[in-house]
């Protein structure tokens, strides 16, 4: 089996097969760049140093169609559902399944009550990664000729934001009471996770301080009675002193009436 090391993060490492049309060698110069524009919010001193393989899902056993994380005791492994030249596409997935990798909490093995919550902030993340590449491409692309996909990522994270779906008739914590118990029940809601990360969105943009709260989120302990301002608590109380305001803006942007 065959894989890239990438260069600036030598723990990353790329398979070299299922990816289409694409260099191989533009897939890492791109996912190098999702990278340094997430890594560039995180606290260096937290980061994951786990190796991390990126395979495209054609090559899982059974092939599958969709992004996914296997976390493994010593390595884990991202599956994308991509290939050719998406770069969008590229940026989008592999944002997500790195923000799981950098959460790195077993909620979905010891209770997954909140992990609802790990796939908005990895949605988050998502839409995040995109707008902010599409902003430095326009001056400091991967490669000079890369500079007009700047669009393409802005297009990209405009479609996003403008679905239909994720406009909501009611006030956001009205909305948000209503959806709890289903939440619950299902991490995967997707169209929920999204409503719920484009409200996050103006909070992480504004104050990019925000993205080193989520490096403490598996800290917290989930039990069956645990609600979402208890959740919210006990997150608080795992991050440094410095962090804390952080996570009570999160709080009053998701549970109070504004």
């Amino acid at each position: 089996m065959s894989y890239i090391q990438f260069k600036s993060y030598r723990n990353f490492y790329l398979h070299t097969d299922g990816w289409g049309v694409a260099q191989l060698n533009d897939i890492v110069v791109l996912l190098e760049n999702v990278i340094k524009h997430f890594y560039s919010n995180l606290y260096r001193r937290r980061i994951l140093s786990k190796q991390v393989f990126i395979k495209n899902s054609s090559n899982t056993i059974p092939p599958t169609n969709y992004p996914q994380i296997i976390k493994g005791r010593y390595y884990n492994t991202i599956y994308l559902s991509v290939k050719d030249r998406l770069w969008s596409k590229f940026s989008y997935q592999f944002s997500h399944e790195l923000c799981h990798h950098i959460i790195d909490s077993n909620f979905y093995i010891t209770n997954d009550k909140y992990g609802w919550f790990e796939e908005t902030l990895c949605e988050l993340a998502s839409i995040y990664s995109i707008d902010s590449m599409s902003q430095t491409w326009q001056t400091e692309p991967p490669y000079p000729n890369w500079k007009d996909y700047s669009s393409s990522l802005k297009d990209y994270v405009n479609e996003i934001m403008g679905r239909t779906e994720y406009v909501i008739s009611t006030p956001f914590n009205e909305w948000l009471e209503e959806n709890l118990n289903e939440l619950y029940k299902d991490r995967y809601k997707r169209t929920e996770n999204a409503i719920i990360a484009l409200r996050l969105l103006p909070l992480f943009k504004n104050d990019t301080k925000l993205w080193e709260t989520i490096q403490f989120l598996k800290f917290v302990n989930v039990t069956e009675s645990m609600d979402f301002k208890s959740f919210l608590e006990s997150w608080k109380k795992s991050v440094p002193n410095k962090l804390r305001k952080k996570i009570i803006l999160i709080e009053s942007t998701l549970l109070n009436n504004h």
